[in-house]
């Protein structure tokens, strides 16, 4: 781990002012520190700040050239959850593979590769299917900075793909499922210096910003995550105009939007946690209520 830069500098400083032909030519009296003796913006002090700043950067580049490495042979132990998400993301829709799951693609561009590697999202679980241990991969794909699930045949090649890299013996499940849908109802309490009964900014700046930071409240959950209420709850008190935001109601599901649908594990009324069945979430407009009423 790379030193502070005082430290760096202190153990300079202190060797340069222990030296004793450094003593007799600058005359340095016994026991005083550098600080005592030299001035922060003497042309010895600047020039160490310069060597330590150097050598911080130095160490800094070694933490992550150290970090990189273990990531990667973390990434190379073999069926390992790093293993198997950096083999996921290796895929490469439109090639062909080798009986052992080689990419066959000696002739592409490098741009070509890039253009090919359409997953971007993966989460790996567990679980039992007819009685028989499998490894459930969920995935999804980004598409104009939204997340999106495969389609058919981009999941077929994706399945056919990590079934021949997985162990002997061991069948991979590959699912890639359209998103949760998430449908609101909140009240807003609002200072109406800054937002209108509409919830828009009355500087004509944006008309949406409750919307807006669900939206991105729903981007930054981890994939695969859950959705919290009060995590959400938090993101609105940071939006400039809103004083008091709560949740009247949330309700999730993963087909088309159903009021009375039966409360689960992934679908119904949410009391605070949601685990994402797609693996990613996001706003029903359609079917959520915004009130805004103003403060004070």
């Amino acid at each position: 781990m790379a030193r502070p830069l005082n430290e760096i500098k202190a153990q300079m400083t202190t060797a340069f002012i222990e030296n004793e032909t450094v003593q007799q030519l600058y005359e340095l009296a016994p026991g005083q520190s550098f600080e005592d003796q030299f001035s922060l913006v003497s042309i010895e002090s600047i020039l160490f700040d310069s060597v330590a700043f150097a050598v911080w950067v130095l160490e800094s580049l070694f933490d992550v050239f150290r970090q990189e490495i273990q990531e990667k042979i973390d990434a190379s132990k073999p069926f390992t959850l790093k293993w198997y998400k950096a083999v996921a993301l290796a895929y490469q829709h439109g090639f062909s593979i080798d009986e052992d799951g080689d990419y066959i693609n000696g002739s592409a561009t490098e741009e070509q590769i890039k253009a090919s590697k359409i997953v971007t999202q993966v989460a790996f679980e567990k679980a039992i299917i007819q009685g028989h241990g499998v490894l459930r991969c969920k995935t999804a794909k980004d598409q104009g900075g939204e997340l999106v699930k495969l389609t058919p045949q981009e999941l077929e090649g994706f399945d056919y793909y990590m079934n021949k890299k997985t162990a002997f013996g061991l069948r991979v499940v590959s699912i890639s499922r359209e998103h949760d849908r998430l449908q609101l109802s909140l009240k807003i309490w609002y200072d109406p210096q800054i937002l209108d009964s509409q919830g828009r900014r009355k500087d004509g700046t944006n008309d949406t910003p409750v919307i807006d930071a669900i939206n991105d409240y729903l981007r930054n959950i981890e994939f695969n995550g859950s959705f919290v209420k009060t995590y959400l709850t938090d993101a609105l008190q940071q939006v400039p105009g809103v004083k008091i935001p709560k949740i009247i109601s949330a309700e999730s599901s993963w087909s088309s939007f159903t009021q009375n649908m039966e409360s689960s594990l992934s679908a119904g009324l949410i009391e605070e946690i949601r685990s994402t069945f797609a693996g990613y979430m996001r706003l029903d407009v359609d079917n959520s209520t915004f009130e805004y009423v103003p403060y004070g």
